[in-house]
């Protein structure tokens, strides 16, 4: 009797056990496929010029009249609206993920990790990229034919790069300080009520300052680090909502987001607290949207590569739209 209730003990380890590491290949699968999409939404918006624009000076892919209006309006729609949910949805992405498993007592190790991972991937792909770019646009028979100006040889505009670099390393350049204050973050964020107070007055300092790239982006970072420590039960990873209902509701509200988003680049009329608040719901939306067709999603090798699409697309996109 003692063997058969050992044998039976342990076949209902190995499928609990079985279960937990399904569902934790589907939450990796989750991220990576968000990550993915974003990744490659970002190569769209850096894209963007390859249509015939009044704006830019481009080859002509597409002919003038009706479709080539239509071909700039989706460009634009992508450009100015859904591109801008994957952009801040990395540094939502990139929070929630740092947040997930931290706590001061691991703190030292989760900034050891981030070296690993972020700052020495940083240093080499913004070196490879100045000095390909440099070489590029330096050589007589082939700087015509990039759609930059030329790149200074002089090592200290290299080293100027690497603070405050004008490539697309820039989103990296911003995590790396997001992650160095991360712990005195948390302590703004760890509580529910003071997280509220804290994104409040990130709120009201966009509206005293204006336009500020990084003010915005950390309030993005700081919604994904509030949402991995307050919200994790009910988060966009544990969810059991019927998935037709959630796909009609998310798309709808990435539509009228992007939308939003798209008519303030346009026009520039909303105040830029408001335009974060759309940000917002339009990145978790698009989260929601792509996570309720990844349940059935392997994490593959490519899904696992977001970062090397982001980072290796730069200098391609540079050189073939002009």
């Amino acid at each position: 009797m003692k063997i058969i209730v050992d044998t039976e003990d342990r076949m209902e380890h190995n499928l609990l056990a079985s279960k937990q590491a399904s569902k934790q290949a589907s939450k990796q699968a989750n991220i990576y496929l968000f990550s993915t999409v974003c990744a490659l939404l970002i190569v769209l918006r850096h894209s963007s010029n390859f249509v015939k624009t009044t704006s830019y000076n481009a080859s002509m892919l597409v002919p003038d009249g009706t479709l080539g209006k239509m071909c700039f309006a989706c460009q634009g729609f992508v450009y100015g609206g859904l591109s801008n949910l994957a952009l801040y949805g990395f540094f939502v992405l990139s929070g929630y993920l740092f947040f997930r498993t931290f706590r001061i007592d691991n703190a030292g190790e989760k900034l050891k990790s981030r070296v690993q991972t972020l700052l020495i991937p940083y240093l080499i792909w913004q070196t490879a990229d100045y000095w390909v770019m440099a070489m590029l646009t330096n050589l007589p028979f082939i700087a015509n034919r990039i759609n930059t100006e030329p790149y200074s040889l002089r090592l200290i505009d290299y080293a100027k790069s690497l603070i405050v670099p004008e490539s697309i390393f820039w989103y990296l350049n911003y995590l790396i300080v997001f992650v160095a204050v991360s712990p005195l973050l948390y302590y703004l964020i760890k509580n529910r009520c003071h997280s509220v107070a804290y994104i409040i007055a990130i709120g009201v300092l966009m509206a005293l300052i204006g336009e500020s790239r990084i003010v915005y982006s950390l309030g993005c970072y700081s919604v994904g680090g509030i949402l991995s420590i307050h919200i994790d039960r009910m988060s966009i990873e544990n969810r059991n909502t019927k998935k037709a209902i959630l796909r009609l509701i998310s798309g709808v509200a990435i539509l009228i987001t992007s939308g939003l988003l798209f008519f303030d680049v346009v026009n520039g009329v909303f105040i830029i607290p408001l335009r974060f608040v759309v940000n917002i719901v339009g990145v978790v939306s698009l989260w929601i949207f792509i996570d309720s067709f990844s349940h059935n999603v392997t994490a593959t090798k490519l899904l696992q590569n977001s970062f090397f699409i982001y980072c290796a697309h730069g200098v391609i996109v540079t050189i073939v739209k002009k």
